[in-house]
């Protein structure tokens, strides 16, 4: 089964690759790209066990971002092991090259990979990690929000950090800033395909939700919800009054 649709590689990664050469870093390159690849995998093989078709995959310079055709409804546990594959599949690896291959190099790089991936930042692993916990715990509407103020205070913390050691990568943070931007200017759209997915579909594997207010900000992943209106209605009656104001659904 074809999986991934295309492949992107951005200008800046060709001309990093082209300065290494040029510039004899070759071990270096094949350790950093080995790495970047193995945590790449990790992802496309949980989207393979999981038949989960991937868009696109767009390579920069500090990564890259996977784009998966997906319902935002897609059970919670499907999309942890998905975000947090490619971190799983750097510790394997980290073992592997421990014991037998036994590079400090590709440990070196291994590692700072798995700590940038672990960062709750937007486009990072960690962020869509975390907010798999949080929207498992608190509604989605309100778990997106918290995904993105957590994302904005660790950046804001990481620029400090960076200034405080005199190291501030202008281009990383800028890579950072752009991609939360993208995700916050598409709140509304994933939020509505969220409640659409919702009113559309039956998700049967969830358990039932009782709020004593009618409140579609409320609905919650893995839980099919009721709202008190003089009686209690479910969350696809309430959603009709959103999407076509009807209510015979």
């Amino acid at each position: 089964m074809k999986i991934i649709k295309k492949v992107n590689i951005n200008i800046t990664t060709y001309f990093f690759i082209f300065l290494l050469l040029y510039s004899g870093y070759k071990y270096m390159l094949f350790s950093l790209y080995i790495v970047f690849f193995i945590h790449e995998f990790g992802h496309v093989f949980f989207c393979y066990l999981f038949k989960i078709k991937i868009s696109s995959i767009d390579i920069f310079l500090y990564g890259g971002i996977i784009k998966l055709n997906k319902m935002y409804n897609n059970p919670i546990y499907q999309d942890f092991l998905i975000s947090f594959g490619g971190v799983l599949f750097q510790i394997l690896f980290e073992f592997i090259n421990l014991f037998f291959i036994k590079s400090s190099l590709i440990s070196f790089y291994n590692r700072k990979f798995i700590f940038f991936n672990i960062l709750p930042i937007i486009p990072f692993d960690g962020s869509k990690t975390l907010f798999c916990f949080i929207s498992k715990c608190i509604p989605y509407f309100y778990a997106l929000k918290a995904s993105f103020l957590l994302s904005f205070l660790c950046t804001v913390y990481l620029i400090i950090y960076m200034i405080f050691l005199g190291k501030l990568n202008i281009l990383f943070i800028l890579f950072v800033l752009y991609y939360t931007f993208i995700e916050i200017k598409h709140f509304n759209y994933v939020l509505n395909q969220f409640y659409l997915e919702r009113y559309l579909h039956d998700f049967s594997n969830k358990k039932h939700k009782y709020y004593d207010f009618a409140n579609v900000h409320y609905i919650k992943r893995e839980n099919y919800c009721f709202f008190f209106d003089n009686y209690y209605i479910s969350e696809r009656k309430l959603l009709a009054k959103k999407f076509d104001n009807s209510s015979h659904i």
